[in-house]
């Protein structure tokens, strides 16, 4: 289980590096078709339970933003931060954020408006949801329409 839980980052940083479906651009400001009884269920602010990354993802009834590091992220040694402590600092660092439609029930198209990876603006990647209570349970949908590994994420507000 340990391992899922440590393969589950890479998982997403390389579908998120190699694009979940790849190549499909969407305009800078898509349109947003959610209905408000549909949004309400994943709208919210949540921190991820993640056994070596920690982060939070905000969903408005029309917007996502997300934030996610490593727990192993090293500060810098000094006031002014070396080449290579930049970048060990920003390859330990996903964020996107942008709009998002329902593809079904428990279904989720993400629309990139802007990422940390500038390859990755106006890109798109779907994922499965399930929530129970405060507890979320989150599945990205792979290139072959199947589930990647089970993520996890806590309500807060």
């Amino acid at each position: 289980m340990k391992k899922l839980f440590m393969i589950l980052p890479m998982v997403v940083l390389l579908c998120f590096a190699f694009g979940c479906q790849q190549g499909e651009e969407v305009a800078a400001e898509p349109a947003v078709d959610v209905k408000a009884e549909d949004s309400s269920s994943i709208v919210g602010t949540y921190i991820y339970e993640l056994e070596d990354q920690e982060g939070i993802a905000i969903w408005t009834e029309t917007h996502f933003i997300y934030l996610l590091t490593s727990k192993m992220r090293m500060p810098f040694k000094d006031e002014e931060p070396t080449e290579s402590e930049k970048a060990a600092a920003f390859t330990s660092l996903t964020a996107d954020g942008g709009t998002y439609t329902f593809s079904g029930p428990s279904r989720i198209t993400v629309h990139r408006l802007f990422s940390s990876d500038p390859n990755l603006v106006g890109t798109e990647f779907m994922f499965d949801f399930e929530i129970d209570g405060d507890s979320a349970k989150y599945w990205i949908i792979q290139p072959d329409g199947s589930r990647g590994p089970e993520g996890r994420s806590r309500k807060i507000k």
